[in-house]
């Protein structure tokens, strides 16, 4: 099947060979010197706030010594380790011993006997024991955040910008309290997936104008290989995406609709979608901005083409990325193709309120509905598969009949979607405690590893030499349940996961080191397609198809795209969110 494939590939007729050259006289581009200037004034920005925000906190440290005011690591607390000189005397009247504490000590969130309040300078706790916690150094005034709180608006604008906030935001490794750390871990290896699949497309089989590989026919047996079936299946990393998006939503919202005091309101509503658009469009835009405007003079070579589509087209049709509707509309000239994902996720996003309100209000009603769209997306994802019966290596023959009516439409994607749903009304529901049965728990990981495993290994009865090609009903089931049916083994991990049931995998999937990895992730998926296009397009010699080039190239990608990730989150994404929290939650929770 895979030859096949390769030899329905335009083979280009050569009539003479030549370096292309293009016009790189940018003075004459009216979109190259608009980004330019857009680009230049964001940096001004950054520049100003970054030196501002280093002067404020200089004046700060130096206020302290003034005062007497000792930095915070120098007060009673843990800092980097280090205990304080503070403390906190434990009298326990059965043996007259005292314990000293250090005096930022809380009992742990999660522990079976926390701690009462505190109450006239002291604690009392089960056996009659006294707690008597020093108080001089919590008198003494933090003189930098009364700065901050005094700082003006303006002000506080413009640190928005600063890389001396943004960035140690960006890498700090520290998780917020509640949080379920094994979703950084899943969201940072289901880019790596993503990175691994197109590290085969972008630059290597996706150049029209001419090949940019010296043994192109050598894919066929790495694609035979039992083991590549996993790069094949790097489709479900998305539907993981899916799931993780769902259930943060769902989740997330029970609860804080618990919390309420009052009703939701208009202006809830309203906060509910600008809070999404707000979060996910400035960079996205401005991603979109740079590669359309600018690509025609970041690079040049002997496999630099003419046009680079992917980009050319967001100068026409880049209103549908910014309504997160390029995945229904325009489908055939889409602007950054790969982002079919955020108008899924969008759209989803939008119809999830309608799901969410049965869920608090009559959870039965609410279960049965999410239930229904799960049914809906298989049933149609498996009518449409059944008409194209279409895979990757045939969307260029079918004229992207595959890719347009099945794999980025949101009626056929939207049972991973549903899964998630379900896992964070569950999570929402049920108190946070393993199962009381182990036999199920490890039937639970049994099942969900063999399901996993058949999903992503399946194809290779159809991909191997020899193969045998599946007929439409096959493909048509793999299409259909295959999603969700993958979606329900992340569920489970997450699940078994929050609720203690993890063991080993949940201690790798929530190392700290991942929480800023995962961070970047949003940042990360923009910008990686542009990063492996810029560097083979930019190449001067053919590149060779074995498996230690691609393994090189392959985390050549990662980093570099992880290096542009940051510079870009710290850019454009992190100052959007501080300007969301300082305009439009003033006054509210910080």
């Amino acid at each position: 099947m895979f030859s096949d494939a390769l030899q329905k590939l335009p083979l280009p007729e050569v009539e003479e060979a030549y370096c292309y050259e293009q016009d790189t006289d940018i003075t004459a581009d009216s979109s190259a010197i608009a980004a330019i200037s857009v680009l230049a004034a964001i940096g001004m920005l950054i520049l100003v706030g970054t030196v501002y925000d280093i002067y404020k906190s200089s004046r700060a440290t130096e206020d302290n010594y003034k005062t007497g005011t000792r930095p915070r690591e120098e007060t009673g607390s843990y800092i980097n380790g280090a205990l304080s000189d503070s403390s906190v005397k434990i009298n326990v009247p059965e043996n007259k011993t005292e314990i000293s504490l250090p005096s930022g000590y809380m009992p742990h969130k999660e522990g079976g006997c926390p701690l009462p309040t505190v109450s006239n300078g002291y604690h009392e706790i089960s056996n009659g024991a006294r707690i008597t916690q020093n108080t001089d150094n919590q008198q003494q005034p933090d003189t930098r955040q009364e700065k901050k709180r005094k700082d003006s608006l303006a002000g506080k604008l413009i640190v928005c910008f600063s890389l001396y906030t943004n960035i140690p935001k960006i890498l700090s490794a520290k998780s917020t309290s509640g949080s379920i750390s094994c979703i950084h871990g899943i969201r940072f290896l289901s880019l790596t997936w993503v990175v691994l699949g197109h590290t085969y497309n972008y630059g290597i089989v996706s150049q029209d104008e001419t090949f940019t590989t010296d043994n192109l026919l050598d894919f066929v047996p790495i694609m035979q290989r039992l083991t590549f079936q996993g790069v094949v299946a790097g489709g479900f990393a998305v539907d993981t995406f899916f799931v993780l998006s769902a259930f943060l939503l769902t989740w997330l919202q029970l609860k804080g609709t618990d919390k309420k005091k009052k009703k939701c309101t208009v202006s809830d509503g309203i906060m509910y979608y600008f809070h999404r658009f707000w979060r996910l469009t400035p960079i996205y835009m401005l991603v979109i901005m740079m590669f359309s405007c600018l690509y025609r003079y970041i690079g040049s070579g002997p496999f630099w083409p003419s046009t680079i589509w992917a980009a050319e087209h967001c100068k026409t049709v880049w209103w549908t990325n910014l309504l997160y509707i390029n995945n229904l509309v325009e489908t055939h000239s889409q602007c950054m193709g790969w982002t079919w994902y955020l108008a899924n996720d969008m759209q989803f996003y939008v119809i999830s309120p309608l799901f969410l309100i049965f869920m608090y209000i009559m959870p039965v009603i609410g279960a049965i509905l999410t239930s229904l769209l799960l049914c809906m997306g298989i049933g149609i994802a498996f009518w449409k598969e059944y008409e194209i019966n279409g895979n990757f290596f045939t969307m260029k023959s079918d004229d992207g009949a595959f890719w347009n009516e099945v794999y980025t439409v949101p009626w056929c994607r939207v049972g991973c979607w549903a899964v998630g749903m379900l896992l964070g009304f569950v999570i929402y529901k049920r108190e946070r405690k393993p199962l009381r049965n182990k036999s199920l728990t490890y039937i639970g990981w049994l099942v969900s590893t063999a399901v996993a495993l058949s999903l992503v290994y399946s194809t290779y009865s159809e991909n191997k030499e020899d193969g045998t090609e599946w007929t439409n009903v096959q493909r048509a089931f793999y299409e259909a349940f295959g999603r969700p049916a993958w979606g329900f083994c992340i569920a489970w991990l997450i699940f078994a996961c929050y609720n203690n049931m993890g063991g080993l995998v949940n201690s790798i999937l929530s190392w700290n080191g991942f929480i800023p990895l995962s961070r970047l992730t949003y940042a990360a998926y923009l910008v990686h397609p542009i990063c492996m296009m810029m560097y083979f397009f930019s190449r001067r010699t053919l590149f060779h198809v074995n498996d230690y080039n691609i393994i090189y190239l392959y985390f050549g990608h990662l980093c570099v795209t992880y290096m542009v990730a940051l510079v870009c989150s710290a850019s454009f994404e992190a100052p959007t969110m501080g300007l969301e929290k300082i305009l439009f939650r003033r006054g509210g929770r910080r």
